[in-house]
């Protein structure tokens, strides 16, 4: 697994993060899970002793600490914690029976770090990828703990523009009010821009416009960012649809957008 490279997809809720995986996910030969096994929020789960909130024990708590190469403890804990992160991703059944199986083979012998690597490992056995990934959000405190761990990962981090980002997360995440939304906003990409001192070179920082205005260069430089020998031509362009479960417009608008703001 160490030669095989791994993605990870971070940004606010709300600003593309889902998808800028599915456009990861839909270059050949990539697997990014959508939403879940998110290494570090494993990590802080088990470890702690009181029951975690997501997001909101990461916002009020600020930068927990996590060290990914402690060897795993409580291993029913963990167990439970990444069975629940895994049966909501709507994985094809194949893929989660073989996933289900890893989990329940893990003895505690190695740490968090390798076991994780080895759970990407059965992922891309079970998908056929050649590279692999997971999408989560609010994660900015932990890049370069992960990127340590990891020194074949990679990580895109997503920012929007904070007008249409608040027009879209006050529907699907009620906040205080627009200054609130702000403190949240800034927050979130100051960390980022903390954490990206170190390691530079193995991250990648895009706008949710750039994936709406410059889709094809925004691909290309995604694409060559992850290591793959790929262009998205137009007829590529053309045939890709990326529209949510939910019945949801195309990619290629900025729905939440105007449908907030009344435009």
């Amino acid at each position: 697994m160490k030669d095989r490279p791994i993605v990870f997809i971070n940004g606010l809720h709300r600003s593309g993060t889902t998808l800028l995986s599915r456009l990861v996910n839909a270059f050949p030969g990539v697997f990014i899970v959508e939403g879940g096994i998110r290494f570090p929020w494993i990590f802080l789960q088990v470890e702690s002793e009181e029951t975690l909130t997501y997001p909101r024990d990461l916002e009020r708590k600020g930068r927990l600490q996590i060290d990914l190469g402690k060897k795993i403890g409580n291993m029913a804990k963990f167990k439970a914690t990444l069975r629940d992160e895994i049966v909501v991703l709507a994985l094809a059944p194949e893929v989660e029976n073989k996933i289900l199986a890893f989990v329940d083979a893990v003895d505690g012998s190695k740490s968090y770090r390798d076991t994780f690597r080895d759970l990407l490992a059965t992922l891309a056995g079970a998908t056929g990828a050649s590279v692999v990934g997971t999408k989560h959000t609010h994660m900015s405190h932990y890049r370069t703990e992960v990127l340590n761990a990891f020194p074949e990962a990679k990580w895109i981090e997503i920012v929007r523009d904070p007008r249409g980002w608040y027009c879209s997360a006050k529907v699907s995440h009620p906040m205080r009010g627009a200054l609130h939304a702000a403190w949240l906003w800034n927050k979130g990409y100051r960390t980022f821009a903390r954490e990206h001192v170190s390691g530079a070179a193995r991250t990648l920082l895009i706008t949710f416009e750039d994936l709406i205005m410059r889709r094809s260069e925004a691909l290309n430089e995604l694409a060559r960012f992850i290591g793959l020998e790929f262009r998205a031509s137009e007829e590529w362009l053309r045939n890709l649809g990326l529209v949510g479960n939910d019945g949801g417009v195309a990619w290629r608008s900025n729905s939440s957008y105007e449908k907030n703001s009344g435009q």
